[in-house]
C-alpha cells in the first residue's frame, strides 16, 4: 500500500493523540518544513522499536538497524544523513547511532585510472562492491568493530592510511548514489537485504543540475584553502567558464548514471522525499 503526502495532505494528515504529545514535547512543531520531520520521526522510530523488539531479545549479540539513502549526485543525501544522524541522538539517547558514506567505498583514483574508468566515478564499476557487501555482511553478524575508509570530495580521492571506525552501534545511516545501483543485474539481492528502511531523495533533473552546478563553483572557491584540492586547477577561471565545465560534466557523466543506474531503483525504496527549489521537502511517499 502506498501512501503519499504533500502540503495540501497537511489537515488530513492525523497522528494519535498520544504521539502527538510526544512530538510536542520535545519540541517539535507540526506546521510548515516540520511537518515532515516530525512525520520522519514517528515513521522512523515505530520501526526502529519494532525492529528492537523482533531482534535484539532473540540474540546474544547486536545486530544494527540499518537506513540507507541514496537518490542523485547533489540531492541533499549528505545533508538529510547528517541532520537524520543529529535528531536520531536526539531522539535515542541512550543508542549508538553512526553515518557511513558509500564514497568510502570508491576504488582510489589511482585505480580507477589504472582500470581506464576515472570518467565512470559514481557509477557500478567505480566501487569496490565485494568490499562493501563485505561491510554489510560483518554488520549483520553482529561484527562489533569495523574500519572504513574515508573519502574527501575536496581532494576528490580516498583518504591513504585513514580509517573510519564504526564501533558497535544500534542503528547506521548509510549513503551513497551507488547503494542499490547494480541490484538490477543481480534480482535485487546483492545489497538490498542488508538494509532495514531506504530512503530515496527525489527532485527535477533541472533542480539537480543547478544544485550539482552551484556546489562545484563552491568546491573551485574552497580550494584556495586546500593545495591538494581536485578543483584548485579550476579556480583561476571566470565563472562562466567553471559553469561551462560543470554543465559539460553534468551531461557527459551524471545525467548517464542518474537515468542508468539511479532513478531506476527509485520503486525500491520504502520513503521517497521530493524536493523542490532550495532543498525544501515538498512530498514524502511511502510503499
Amino acid at each position: 500500500m502506498k501512501m503519499f503526502f504533500n502540503r495540501s495532505s497537511y489537515p488530513d494528515f492525523t497522528v494519535p493523540e498520544r504521539s502527538l504529545r510526544m512530538v510536542k514535547k520535545n519540541g517539535f512543531s507540526l506546521v510548515g518544513r516540520d511537518m515532515f520531520w516530525s512525520f520522519f520521526k514517528l515513521y522512523i522510530l515505530h520501526r526502529f522499536q519494532r525492529y528492537i523488539s523482533l531482534n535484539y531479545f532473540s540474540r546474544d549479540y547486536k545486530i544494527p538497524y540499518v537506513i540507507a539513502i541514496t537518490g542523485s549526485v547533489a540531492a541533499g543525501k549528505s545533508t538529510t544523513a547528517n541532520l537524520m544522524k543529529m535528531l536520531l541522538k536526539y531522539w535515542l539517547k541512550d543508542r549508538r547511532i553512526e553515518l557511513v558514506t558509500t564514497d568510502s567505498f570508491l576504488y582510489p583514483n589511482i585505480m580507477l585510472n589504472k582500470l581506464g574508468i576515472i570518467k565512470k566515478k559514481g557509477f557500478p564499476q567505480s566501487y569496490n562492491s565485494h568490499l562493501f557487501r563485505k561491510f554489510l555482511s560483518d554488520i549483520k553478524s553482529g561484527v562489533n568493530r569495523l574500519y572504513v575508509p574515508m573519502y574527501s570530495h575536496i581532494y576528490y580521492d580516498i583518504f591513504p592510511n585513514r580509517t573510519q571506525i564504526v564501533e558497535s552501534p544500534d542503528l547506521i545511516i548509510l549513503e551513497g548514489v551507488n547503494i542499490l545501483q547494480d541490484v538490477r543485474e543481480c534480482g535485487y539481492q546483492k545489497f538490498f537485504p542488508f538494509f532495514d528502511l531506504v530512503i530515496y531523495i527525489d527532485a527535477k533533473e533541472d533542480l539537480l543540475k543547478n544544485w550539482y552546478i552551484r556546489r562545484f563553483l563552491r568546491f573551485c572557491k574552497q580550494s584556495v584553502m586546500y593545495p591538494g584540492s581536485h578543483f584548485r586547477c579550476f579556480s583561476g577561471l571566470k565563472k562562466s567558464e567553471i559553469v561551462k565545465i560543470a554543465n559539460e560534466l553534468w551531461m557527459e557523466i551524471n545525467t548517464i548514471n542518474l537515468y542508468e543506474n539511479i532513478f531506476p531503483v527509485k520503486e525500491m525504496a520504502n520513503l521517497v522525499v521530493v524536493k523542490g527549489r532550495d532543498h525544501e521537502i515538498v512530498a514524502i511517499s511511502t510503499r
